[in-house]
């Protein structure tokens, strides 16, 4: 609520009640400092149009994951590595460094994933 009276303070116009809504306009106010403004779980995606640039962030306790594969004709996205395991084609191969770090630290630390193709963002990166 705070944030969406200080962003109405600068002129923003609001057409919904729903707090999703404030983050394109965070965005278009703060670029991609927009984050910084936030509290709570997220993963976001926002897409620039203006600047044809997409933009990935994550939360900064890192909470919410963002999992992200790169091809050379596409980029997919999720929450969870299995919305990029559906689609068509990709690998499920095994990352063994990502393996060897599971077994001495108990975790994988971004931006290895389990699986070679598959990375992930870090708390609170862009």
């Amino acid at each position: 609520m705070e944030i969406r009276a200080a962003l109405e303070a600068k002129g923003h116009k609001f057409r919904t009640q729903s707090d999703t809504e404030v983050i394109p306009h965070l965005y278009e106010e703060y670029g991609e400092e927009y984050a910084s403004h936030l509290n709570g779980m997220f993963g976001i995606a926002i897409w620039d149009a203006r600047t044809r640039t997409l933009v990935l962030t994550r939360d900064r306790l890192g909470v919410k994951p963002l999992y992200y594969a790169e091809y050379p004709d596409r980029l997919i996205f999720g929450s969870e590595a299995k919305a990029i395991l559906a689609a068509p084609g990709r690998s499920r191969e095994t990352d063994p460094f990502a393996l060897d770090q599971y077994l001495t630290y108990e975790y994988i630390p971004p931006p290895r994933t389990i699986f070679r193709e598959i990375k992930k963002l870090a708390p609170g990166e862009q």
